[in-house]
């Protein structure tokens, strides 16, 4: 028996299962996005204020998977 053929028709399944949520998750985080532009703008559109706002959410997602995402594993003590 192939376990690579298993593994691979594992994954495959596994990867049908979660791509639409995935597109799920991607356009509700665009629509997430844009409704926080308009109450970030008011109105004033420039590339100035665009520019400003994607750092302000690249900073968040940074910080985010710096501190929580790592916060949820455990690392043993390593004495020296």
């Amino acid at each position: 028996m192939n376990l690579n053929f298993i593994n691979s028709k594992k994954m495959s399944e596994t990867l049908n299962k979660i791509t639409p949520l995935n597109l799920k998750i991607l356009i509700l985080q665009g629509m997430v996005l844009s409704y926080f532009f308009n109450l970030y703008t008011i109105n004033e559109y420039s590339i100035r204020k665009g520019l400003t706002f994607g750092l302000l959410m690249t900073a968040l997602s940074v910080s985010y998977s710096a501190f929580a995402e790592s916060a949820k594993h455990n690392v043993p003590r390593v004495m020296a």
